[in-house]
C-alpha cells in the first residue's frame, strides 16, 4: 500500500508541483496513517534543483514544499481538532472502551496538563517531531480542551519546521542518488522504507501511550 501510495505521490508532485504538495498535506490529515514524512521529503527531491546551494535550497523549500504542506495540513487537521474540540467526548463515551480508553483518563489527564509553557513546549515538540501524525496531535488538543489561540501558532510554527527539514532531507536524499547514478524507482524504494519505519514507530507509540494509561 505504501509503495503504491509514494509512486502515485510522486507521479502528482512531478506533474503539479505545489499544487499536489497542498492536496497532500491536507489529504494525509483526513486519511491517515498516511506516513507524513513522505509528502514533503517527495517535494524535497522532486521541486528542489540539485545544483544550488544551501540557502538557495531552503528559500526554494520554503515557497515550493513548506507553505503549500502546511497550508493543506492545518485545513485538514482543522476539521479534526474542531471535531474533537465540540465532540470528542461524546465519541469516547461511546467507542472508548475499544480502544481502552474513558473519560475518566481524559479528565484525569485534563487536570494534569496546567497549559503553562511547559506543556505549550511539549505539544510543540510533539508537531515537530517528523515521526508524530498531526491528526493525533489536533485530536488530542481538541479533546482536552486547547483553545484555538493556543493551538495554531503551535502547529503553524511547528510543521513548517517539520516540513522544512524533510524537505532539506528529501533534498539531500535526491543529491545522494544523483550522484550515485541511481533512478527514480529507488528513491520511491527508500520512501517507501522511511514510511513503512514511520508507522511501526508510530503503533508502538500508540501501543506504549495505550499500555501506560490504562496502568495508571
Amino acid at each position: 500500500m505504501i509503495k503504491e501510495f509514494t509512486s502515485f505521490l510522486i507521479e502528482a508532485i512531478q506533474k503539479n508541483g505545489a499544487r499536489s504538495v497542498f492536496w497532500a498535506g491536507l489529504i494525509e490529515q483526513v486519511i491517515s496513517p498516511i506516513p507524513s514524512v513522505l509528502i514533503p521529503m517527495s517535494g524535497g527531491v522532486l521541486l528542489i534543483p540539485q545544483k544550488i546551494d544551501f540557502f538557495q535550497a531552503i528559500i526554494k523549500i520554503s515557497l515550493l514544499v513548506s507553505f503549500p504542506y502546511v497550508l493543506g495540513a492545518v485545513i485538514g487537521s482543522s476539521v479534526l481538532y474542531f471535531g474533537s474540540l465540540y465532540g470528542g467526548r461524546a465519541l469516547i463515551k461511546k467507542f472508548g472502551n475499544f480502544f481502552g480508553i474513558s473519560l475518566k483518563n481524559v479528565d484525569r489527564f485534563r487536570k494534569k496538563f496546567t497549559r503553562g509553557f511547559k506543556d505549550e513546549l511539549i505539544i510543540f515538540f510533539w508537531v515537530i517531531l517528523p515521526v508524530t501524525p498531526i491528526s493525533l496531535v489536533a485530536v488530542s488538543c481538541g479533546i482536552i480542551g486547547i483553545s484555538a489561540f493556543e493551538f495554531y501558532p503551535l502547529l503553524l510554527i511547528g510543521m513548517f519546521f517539520r516540513s522544512l527539514f524533510l524537505g532539506w532531507l528529501g533534498w539531500q536524499v535526491g543529491k545522494a542518488y544523483q550522484l550515485i547514478g541511481t533512478g527514480l524507482g529507488k528513491i520511491e524504494n527508500l520512501l517507501s522504507i522511511t514510511g513503512l519505519a514511520t508507522i511501526l514507530i508510530i503503533l508502538a507509540f500508540l501501543y506504549y501511550r495505550r499500555q501506560k494509561m490504562l496502568a495508571d
